[in-house]
């Protein structure tokens, strides 16, 4: 394994040095949300990402295409929440994102990590029979994802970032074995395990959605299956409640 101490981005940071090319936002606000509201979202437009609500431990998954059961640290990662806004230099390409919200951590939060590796019992997301039911779209600037309970929508999303979603709503990692290139635009509409069971002389307009993994299969031609992965962890050693001011 390997248990190598780093700071996250550190690397990065030096090595841009070197060549003047530094990979970082031109302009980050980041601040407290204390609204307790349980829904969160963040997108990019027009190169500008914006996040509402959104914790830390999303923003580390982000910066380095990480599902949430690969970051291990503290609780507060997930319960601490904040507003963000951060700006890129012009000319920016997708591919530096990732690596400017590296360097924000390591900067804003004080990020340290390290990494290691697990054999998890995971569920595959493949291909159900009849095939998928959805086309790839252009990939633009306009990369989001919004979602609540029993709702999910992203905009020009890879299956990676499908996996991560559904990774949230079952009992273990999910990791994308569809082979399917390209992003997606994509809406799921369910009825969570835990919501109570709807009666049938019920005069609610409300529509009703299946579960999950029906849904999953109706709506889009996916479906999960058991499976056993190595997958990488981010073991989060440090990072600072309070980032430092804007």
């Amino acid at each position: 394994m390997n248990r190598t101490i780093f700071l996250a981005g550190v690397l990065i940071v030096l090595a841009g040095c070197a060549f003047g090319q530094t990979p970082t936002f031109d302009v980050v606000s980041i601040k407290p949300n204390k609204s307790e509201s349980g829904n969160s979202s963040s997108n990019t437009h027009f190169g500008i990402f914006t996040g509402t609500n959104v914790s830390l431990k999303s923003l580390i998954m982000r910066a380095y295409g990480l599902a949430a059961y690969q970051i291990s640290g503290p609780e507060w990662l997930s319960s601490e929440k904040f507003d963000i806004s951060a700006k890129p230099p012009a000319g920016a390409k997708e591919q530096d994102f990732p690596l400017m919200l590296r360097s924000m951590l390591l900067e804003r939060f004080k990020l340290a990590s390290h990494k290691d590796t697990k054999v998890f019992p995971v569920y595959g997301l493949v291909i159900a029979k009849g095939g998928p039911k959805f086309q790839p779209v252009a990939d633009g600037e306009n990369h989001s994802t919004n979602s609540s309970r029993g709702f999910f929508k992203c905009e020009q999303t890879s299956m990676a970032g499908v996996a991560i979603f559904l990774a949230r709503q079952m009992d273990r990692p999910v990791v994308d074995m569809t082979e399917l290139p390209g992003v997606y635009t994509l809406t799921l509409q369910f009825t969570p395990e835990d919501a109570a069971p709807q009666k049938e002389d019920s005069k609610s307009d409300k529509e009703v959605y299946p579960p999950l993994l029906t849904a999953l299969q109706e709506q889009w031609g996916l479906k999960l299956e058991p499976k056993k992965a190595p997958l990488e962890l981010l073991v989060v050693d440090h990072a600072e409640k309070v980032p430092t001011e804007n």
